[in-house]
């Protein structure tokens, strides 16, 4: 059986991220593929019987083994269109239309797009078959695991070297110098659970085990779309709330509302019991970047959980949670731009949520996050959410936020154009 093996040298004091695969050619001969993760790489042929001694080399300057995962074959892999078609079987409650299908498409292009410019290039998905690479081969779910306890330990005060080369290792990017580990922020962290999210999402779209077509097992999304027509009272009294709330000021204040997806989110019950027990619920808008949306709808809105007391209280203003807003076009500023580059294609995007708020912590003037969380109001009652209004705290638009995501369920997803 033909060799085959890939190293790899990420090394944080020389500022490398290098791989070197060998492979065992029919004829005897070995190829070695090699290069910087996520450059040009190049290629050479060593004569019949060398696969031993080059790999002894590697190893000596420092280089390790590293897994080769299977990659996609005939029986796995999905084209692009048969990943749209899942999405599209999957998403919208077994009513897909031709509307439901671009939707689908726009949903898949999105995520790719971020998922490219979040690591300058050196995570690929390929647009026909949808498969997740990188140099050293596909990206699998186990090294998403992985990575995610990995980036739960660099978010901590005690980062080991083997920790960050080894993260940077399964989730390649571009890093100008990883020798200075100041890019290591709170500001970071919460970038790479946006991506290490799209890469789920994206190798949930795109890979099955078996079979083809509707053998295909279905994509487990919570949330499931059904296009509202624009006739009904809903969908008027949705497009009412947007207006009600624009501000002149902004700049995705001359958006008009075009569709709406209500949602049926399926695991609603953890909300109902947070409804039934701190009662106050409030309907707010929730703004997101366009290649969030697909997996936002797969998982639902997701604080991830800290490791490390001080992370809590930095990098956002109020801390960690997950932010809504009653103003419209302040939620809508992060879909079009405002914020952030990838606004993707397609309408811009928000999400319309049902949030219990229970007991509001309402700063005026200071603000302790450690106050809004272990505090208590003058009933000796702990806080659920907090409530911060334009014009108080140096904020100019409200901002609601909850830690607890069981408090959060989804009611419609909006296109504006």
């Amino acid at each position: 059986m033909a060799q085959q093996v890939m190293l790899v040298m990420v090394d944080t004091v020389d500022n490398h991220n290098k791989f070197y695969e060998l492979t065992e050619l029919p004829d005897g001969r070995v190829q070695a593929r090699y290069g910087r993760v996520g450059s040009t790489e190049q290629r050479r042929v060593y004569p019949p019987g060398s696969f031993a001694a080059k790999k002894r080399e590697k190893l000596r300057k420092g280089y390790t083994v590293r897994d080769i995962a299977g990659a996609p074959t005939a029986a796995t892999a999905v084209t692009g269109l048969d990943a749209a078609d899942r999405v599209n079987k999957a998403l919208f409650n077994g009513k897909a239309s031709a509307v439901s299908k671009k939707f689908a498409e726009i949903l898949l292009r999105n995520n790719r797009h971020a998922i490219e410019d979040a690591t300058g290039g050196k995570i690929h998905v390929n647009k026909d078959s949808g498969s997740v690479t990188t140099a050293l081969g596909p990206v699998t779910a186990a090294q998403l695991t992985e990575a995610r306890s990995l980036l739960a330990a660099l978010r901590g005060t005690a980062r080991r070297r083997s920790d960050i080369e080894r993260y940077l290792t399964l989730i390649p990017q571009h890093i100008r110098n990883v020798r200075d580990t100041n890019w290591i922020t709170s500001s970071w962290a919460r970038s790479q659970e946006d991506l290490l999210d799209a890469l789920e999402a994206a190798i949930a779209s795109s890979t099955a085990d078996t079979g083809k077509g509707d053998d295909l097992p279905p994509i487990p999304f919570r949330n499931k779309l059904t296009l509202l027509d624009k006739s009904t009272d809903e969908f008027k009294e949705i497009d009412k709330k947007f207006r009600a709330s624009q501000n002149a000021n902004h700049v995705s204040a001359a958006r008009k509302l075009v569709r709406v997806w209500k949602i049926t989110d399926t695991d609603k019950a953890a909300w109902d019991t947070s409804r039934a027990e701190l009662k106050h619920h409030r309907s707010l808008w929730h703004g997101t970047t366009a290649g969030n949306v697909l997996s936002i709808l797969r998982t639902g809105l997701i604080c991830p959980p800290c490791s490390d007391g001080r992370y809590a209280t930095s990098g956002r203003m109020f801390g960690d949670g997950v932010y809504f807003s009653d103003q419209s076009t302040k939620s809508l500023n992060y879909a079009v731009g405002v914020w952030n580059r990838n606004v993707g294609s397609g309408n811009p995007m928000m999400f319309l949520a049902d949030v219990v708020m229970g007991r509001e912590y309402r700063p005026t003037s200071g603000f302790s996050v450690r106050e809004s969380r272990t505090g208590t109001d003058d009933k000796g009652r702990k806080y659920n959410s907090i409530f911060v209004r334009g014009g108080t705290c140096n904020v100019r638009n409200n901002e609601m936020i909850v830690w607890n995501t069981e408090q959060i369920t989804l009611t419609h997803l909006c296109e504006f154009e």
